[in-house]
């Protein structure tokens, strides 16, 4: 029979008997034809090839790509990449704990606004020439209507520059918070909408055309009572602000807003995942689109996880980083990214190097050629508390695309099982996915005993493009051996 929702999201209850999914370097996608086979499958998530490497070894901090240039921040060196994979340091920035972030004020002004280290960077695109424009106080930076902007998170002070002109701030034009008392912790521009996010409500403000000061907020919306957790959380994602947020009332959720409408779109799992955390502030929000597929990938490196929501389907996975010498996933090292060059290349920096990467579905190793470790746990199959017998677990895989050569010559699905609700887990159990060309392979695991209730966990490391499409099961439930209350 098929196993019901083999094939899912990530979803951990706070009781793991109650539901304890994982999918981790997976994404599921359904199938949108009537004549499947399947109505939804686990699609393998983009591998990790080496672009360039800076040769400061330091943390890529921001990236950004347009009409044909793409610049990223690594350590302290603002670098252009080229299509060739070569690059060009073109100059030197302050740093400290936060990002940086660019942006562009277009082709008529031909400028870059580049945030860093809390200081204000123009960069003139026609000359390649870097200047410091403010000397302090730049948390973050933005662009609206041919204005730059940025916002001072250490006094709630939002600046702006003169139109076009990057080179030139105005100090009386700045603006502080009027609306809601608490203070603005980050900003970003949506749709010409110019979000400023505070402690525990937000503010969008929009360009009026007022003197002397040319944006006002949106009085239509009055204050959107959701504030932000971690400033960084935010981007725009699917054309919607999307960040990690909080309220007066406490808590944290992720939320989505076209408009000045804030929409959760975390889950109650993903809620109860948040809360052990602790200190959430230095999480990072990056957002890119691949397959149709719009992604929204939140990492908290201190906590070494990544959560990834796919505005497609409304679902969520983990990625990442597996570190073999720790037998634990680290957050997911790809960081900020930036489609880049005419054919829209997906390039991102790395977390902890000077590295820049290529990420795309065609690659199957990740970063340093670390392996890329998929994982996909399944809900717990239970019968009123009747005993189950397990024939066999057949794992429903496209086969036979095995390597001509070393790993994944002969790929592998790993098995464990848990029926105790994932507090310990059966010895581990392999079956081939199939040299190349054994496309009939069936991957199949007998005599897996008896439970009262069970959770079957596979594994698959091999660098080929394993894509999941089904569970099905042989189990039989004895109503004689109904569990007895001691």
């Amino acid at each position: 029979m098929k196993f019901p929702v083999f094939v899912n999201g990530a979803y951990r209850s706070q009781s793991p008997i109650a539901d304890d999914e994982r999918t981790i370097n997976w994404y599921p996608e359904p199938i949108e034809s009537d004549g499947a086979t399947t109505r939804i499958a686990l699609y393998p998530t983009p591998g990790s090839n080496l672009w360039c490497s800076v040769t400061e070894s330091a943390a890529g901090r921001a990236a950004f790509a347009m009409n044909g240039r793409c610049f990223f921040v690594i350590g302290t060196k603002l670098v252009e990449v080229y299509s060739d994979k070569t690059y060009t340091v073109r100059g030197t920035l302050e740093v400290d704990l936060n990002p940086a972030t660019i942006c562009s004020n277009g082709e008529n002004a031909d400028q870059l606004f580049i945030t860093s280290g809390g200081k204000g960077y123009c960069y003139a695109l026609n000359t390649n020439t870097l200047t410091e424009v403010i000397a302090s106080g730049c948390t973050m930076g933005a662009m609206s209507y041919s204005y730059f902007q940025y916002l001072d998170a250490s006094t709630s002070k939002f600046y702006i520059s003169e139109p076009a002109d990057g080179l030139t701030w105005d100090a009386t034009q700045v603006q502080g918070r009027t609306i809601g008392p608490d203070p603005w912790k980050a900003l970003v521009v949506s749709g010409g909408q110019t979000w400023l996010l505070g402690e525990q409500t937000s503010e969008v403000w929009y360009n009026g055309d007022e003197d002397p000061f040319p944006f006002v907020p949106d009085q239509s919306g009055g204050l959107v009572k959701v504030g932000i957790a971690a400033p960084f959380s935010v981007c725009v994602a699917n054309d919607a602000v999307t960040w990690l947020a909080t309220t007066k009332e406490g808590g944290l959720q992720v939320m989505s807003a076209r408009g000045v409408v804030p929409q959760r779109i975390s889950d109650f799992a993903l809620e109860f995942a948040l809360a052990s955390y602790g200190d959430v502030s230095g999480a990072t929000g990056e957002t890119y689109r691949e397959l149709g597929h719009t992604f929204y990938v939140l990492s908290f490196p201190s906590a070494g996880i990544t959560w990834v929501y796919d505005f497609a389907t409304g679902k969520w996975h983990q990625r990442g980083t597996w570190i073999e010498e720790n037998s634990a996933y680290d957050a997911w090292r790809p960081t900020w990214h930036a489609a880049a060059f005419d054919d829209g290349v997906h390039l991102w920096c790395d977390r902890e190097t000077g590295n820049i990467y290529e990420v795309n579905t065609d690659y199957y190793v990740d970063v340093d050629d670390r392996v890329l470790r998929r994982v996909r746990r399944s809900p717990t199959l239970e019968a009123e508390g009747q005993w189950l017998t397990h024939s066999v677990l057949e794992v429903v895989a496209e086969t036979g695309l095995g390597l001509q050569s070393g790993q994944g010559s002969n790929p592998q699905v790993l098995l464990t099982y848990s029926d105790d609700g994932g507090k310990t887990w059966s010895n581990e159990r392999s079956e081939s996915l199939g040299a190349v060309g054994q496309y009939r392979r069936r991957v199949q695991f007998w005599k897996l005993g008896g439970s009262y209730r069970r959770t079957y966990e596979i594994v698959v490391t091999d660098p080929i493009p394993v894509r999941v499409l089904d569970g099905w099961t042989n189990v039989r439930a004895h109503a004689s051996n109904r569990r007895q209350v001691a």
